[in-house]
Parts: structure tokens; C-alpha cells; sequence
């Protein structure tokens, strides 16, 4: 597992990965449903990769 890290709410949507400046992330999005939680948050969530060694 590279990262683990609890989040507001379920994911709901598929990752997206690029690179920027030659650092590469991982962002997601999550989002609540007020019928399940009656608290529900919207995030977006990036994580920066870390530096691989070839």
C-alpha cells in the first residue's frame, strides 16, 4: 500500500495522476450523501507521489 488516509466522505470518482515540475500526484474526489450521513463534505484530495529511483 502506498498511502493510506482517512477522507470526509466515500470516494467517487476515478483517480486522476499527472505530473507537474516533474512531480507526479494522485488527486481524487469524495463526496457526501445526506440521505446516508446526515453530515456530508465535498473534497478534493491530492497526494504527491513519492521520488522514484530507477
Amino acid at each position: 500500500m502506498l498511502k493510506k488516509h482517512l477522507v470526509d466522505a466515500p470516494a467517487v470518482s476515478m483517480p486522476a495522476v499527472y505530473t507537474d515540475e516533474g512531480k507526479q500526484y494522485v488527486t481524487f474526489a469524495v463526496g457526501g450523501n445526506s440521505i446516508l450521513l446526515p453530515k456530508v463534505s465535498d473534497q478534493a484530495v491530492s497526494f504527491a507521489l513519492p521520488n522514484q529511483r530507477v
